[in-house]
């Protein structure tokens, strides 16, 4: 391409020709307007994207976003409710597995409700100790608690000692802390606490060691008078004396003693009102029964 003017040759997009200056008649124009537009339409859609969003129009038109809250709203308490239902099927479950233990026994125990008990034995005849669920006191030689029978009676040790056999018992034989515990508070249930009752523990003549006595009332077990037997706390202040001046003391009873305000043991004669006449109708011994 070449200048009308001077007839140089000039480039095509050239607005004036280096050569004379004129002013080339094929000059590209100026695209700076159209650039102008040109960003001009795109801030004004910008801007009305903005305020679109901004004012919350871009909702479909006649749709509650409302109700699309609640209905949101509805699906998490649908949820928390259906968790809520799990636990507490859960709890159920494990409440019912609880109430199953203690139906077997293998787990809790309790006496059940309305079951009167005699002498340690339910009305329908079940021990107490088995009802419950409970373990019985035992020592090393033999069971813990039975059936008591409280007797107020004159006799003396001896036929105490038979009328227990010839009854089908035996004068009890006191084991253990639990055992003795459950016979006072039975006294106390049967306001005897004025009786001296014998039991069934006894020395020979040539000795000062105490027993229990069996059914053929052979002395045997652990020595009743020992410091290492479980009642050894249980003596009266002094006791066992073994003899009152002349008159031997070879049996067992035990009485509340007023002095130490308990209830004690004490070694006594077979026949206590040949030497003290004035306790007449303060005596009486207890069987013991195994059925």
């Amino acid at each position: 391409m070449r200048c009308p003017n001077c007839n140089s040759p000039v480039e095509k997009d050239d607005e004036f020709c280096e050569i004379c200056g004129a002013r080339l008649n094929g000059k590209r124009k100026s695209k700076l307007p159209a650039v102008i537009i040109s960003l001009a339409v795109v801030l004004a859609a910008a801007g009305g994207i903005g305020v679109w969003v901004f004012t919350g129009d871009y909702h479909p038109k006649g749709e509650d976003t409302t109700t699309d809250i609640a209905e949101l709203n509805n699906g998490a308490e649908q949820e928390t409710g259906s968790e809520k239902s799990q636990a507490d099927t859960d709890e159920s479950d494990s409440v019912e597995d609880r109430s199953t233990d203690r139906t077997d026994g293998t787990e809790d125990s309790g006496t059940s409700s309305g079951a009167a008990v005699t002498d340690g034995k339910t009305v329908d005849g079940t021990d107490q100790q088995e009802a419950s669920g409970q373990t019985d006191a035992y020592d090393s030689s033999e069971g813990g608690i039975h059936r008591y029978e409280y007797v107020a009676s004159d006799c003396s040790w001896s036929e105490a000692y038979q009328k227990c056999l010839d009854s089908g018992g035996y004068l009890a034989r006191i084991n253990s802390q639990e055992e003795y515990d459950y016979i006072l508070s039975q006294i106390d249930q049967k306001q005897m606490q004025n009786i001296h009752f014998r039991i069934g523990g006894r020395r020979d003549a040539n000795s000062q060691d105490y027993y229990w006595v069996d059914d053929t009332n052979t002395l045997y077990g652990e020595k009743i008078n020992s410091g290492d037997y479980w009642c050894s706390g249980q003596w009266m202040s002094g006791e066992p004396s073994f003899s009152d001046g002349e008159i031997q003391e070879n049996c067992l009873d035990i009485f509340y003693y007023q002095k130490e305000g308990r209830w004690v043991w004490n070694d006594v004669p077979d026949d206590i009102l040949a030497t003290v006449p004035e306790y007449a109708g303060k005596l009486g011994y207890i069987c013991e029964y195994e059925d």
